[in-house]
C-alpha cells in the first residue's frame, strides 16, 4: 500500500455515522467572555523621586496633560505657579512614588486621582513629619 493510498484510506476506527440522519438539536449561542486583566506597570519604569531640602506642604495628584496620564508633585506653599511644580512625571513611566522629608515639619497630601496601584513612600526625618489622602467632595 502507498503512502498516498494510506493517507486517504478511511480509518477503520473512524464511527460510520451517517450525517444525514443525525438530529438537528436546538442551536447553542456561543457567548464571547473577556477576562479582565490585572493592573501591570512597566519595568523599565522609574520611581517619581523628591527630597525635601526645607519644610514642605506637598500634594500628589493625577491629571491628564493632552491625553497622557501625568502624576505631579505639587509644593502648596509656593508664592508663583510656576514654582508650585517640584516634579512630575508619566504614570506609564512611573513605578513607584518616593518623597522624603527635610529635617523640619513635612506634609504630603495624597490626592484620591492618583491610582492605588502605584506604591507611595513617604520617608519623613526629623520633625512632626503628616502623611495624609485627600477625598474627593
Amino acid at each position: 500500500m502507498s503512502l498516498a493510498e494510506i493517507f486517504y484510506a478511511k480509518h477503520p476506527r473512524r464511527s460510520r455515522v451517517d450525517h444525514r440522519t443525525r438530529r438537528a438539536g436546538p442551536q447553542r449561542s456561543k457567548r464571547l467572555l473577556l477576562e479582565p486583566l490585572e493592573p501591570r506597570l512597566l519595568l523599565s519604569s522609574q520611581p517619581l523621586s523628591f527630597a525635601a531640602a526645607a519644610a514642605a506642604d506637598l500634594t500628589l495628584r493625577l491629571f491628564d496633560d493632552a491625553g497622557t496620564p501625568m502624576l505631579e508633585l505639587v509644593d502648596n506653599s509656593a508664592s508663583t505657579p510656576e514654582l508650585q511644580i517640584q516634579a512630575r512625571q508619566a504614570l506609564a513611566d512611573t513605578s513607584a512614588v518616593e518623597v522624603t522629608g527635610s529635617d523640619d515639619a513635612d506634609r504630603l497630601v495624597i490626592d484620591d486621582s492618583v491610582p492605588v496601584e502605584v506604591p507611595v513612600a513617604f520617608t519623613g526625618r526629623l520633625g512632626a513629619d503628616t502623611p495624609q489622602a485627600c477625598q474627593a467632595q
